[in-house]
């Protein structure tokens, strides 16, 4: 989904006030692969704390304002309060950038999951979680199970779901809807229990609803759409942020999807003009 960088409400006009390191500031702020640069104009997610980039082009400078969310970004975890623990650790607190992963129910088919934690019951805890998530990345980006979110109304209806919100409850800065799996990256605003319950909540109940006349493929003795859990972490720094926006973007590809698929249709960024 393209959004023309001068239509976006985060955008504010600001004069240049000081000069850093153009390795201190990622263009990723600014503009997506071909988008001209705009002195003189921020990208604004909140009223934080805002950088210089001073850039060399063809030997002419230009300086470039930009607003980077630094307090939403961390590497503390916080109180315990914050925290809650189903099968996995959830974080749920105001004011963060969270990478947020949730699932279809057959997209894993348990001899997978099986597999998988044999394969890594030898390492400890955390490097477990780590290598785990990874690898259910890789299988989810097979395609397996119904793929009911590679129908292009279905797409449509979980897009609607992820916007329906934004700007109150949450800023949509990143998504992509894969065929079995969706990728949000949001600021939060409340509690992300009840928002990812909320998406979730809508869309499967279209899902059903629908599934014969969209033929989702969703198997007659199924009980659940969507995975009870989902996945999400909090967002540390700057190149966290790079590295997660491009992994989000990019995810249609590294999946070697057809580019005529709704995934490619439904993969966009506030930050980015695709």
């Amino acid at each position: 989904m393209k959004l023309p960088l001068h239509t976006l409400p985060f955008l504010h006009t600001a004069k240049a006030s000081e000069k850093c390191d153009v390795n201190a500031v990622h263009y990723v702020f600014l503009h997506g692969a071909g988008a001209p640069c705009h002195p003189g104009r921020a990208q604004l997610l909140s009223p934080k704390i805002f950088y210089t980039m001073t850039q060399s082009n063809k030997s002419k400078e230009e300086s470039l304002n930009i607003f980077i969310p630094s307090c939403s970004f961390t590497t503390d975890f916080g109180l315990a309060e914050e925290w809650y623990h189903g099968n996995l650790p959830h974080r749920n607190r105001n004011n963060l950038i969270q990478f947020v992963t949730f699932r279809l129910d057959d997209s894993l088919p348990l001899e997978v999951q099986n597999e998988i934690k044999e394969e890594l019951e030898k390492l400890t805890e955390t490097k477990r979680e780590v290598e785990k998530r990874k690898r259910y990345e890789e299988w989810l980006d097979k395609g397996l199970g119904c793929c009911a979110l590679a129908n292009s109304e279905m797409a449509q209806v979980v897009f609607e779901a992820l916007k329906y919100y934004d700007k109150d409850k949450y800023n949509l800065l990143a998504w992509s809807i894969m065929p079995n799996h969706v990728h949000v990256l949001i600021e939060t605003k409340s509690d992300l229990r009840k928002v990812v319950h909320a998406w979730k909540s809508y869309t499967g109940k279209w899902a059903f609803v629908n599934n014969e006349k969209h033929r989702l493929g969703i198997a007659d003795n199924a009980k659940k759409f969507w995975m009870p859990e989902h996945w999400d972490r909090f967002i540390r720094n700057y190149v966290h942020f790079e590295n997660t926006l491009k992994y989000i973007l990019d995810n249609p590809k590294n999946a070697n999807l057809e580019r005529s698929s709704a995934a490619y249709k439904f993969t966009g960024s506030v930050v980015f003009d695709k």
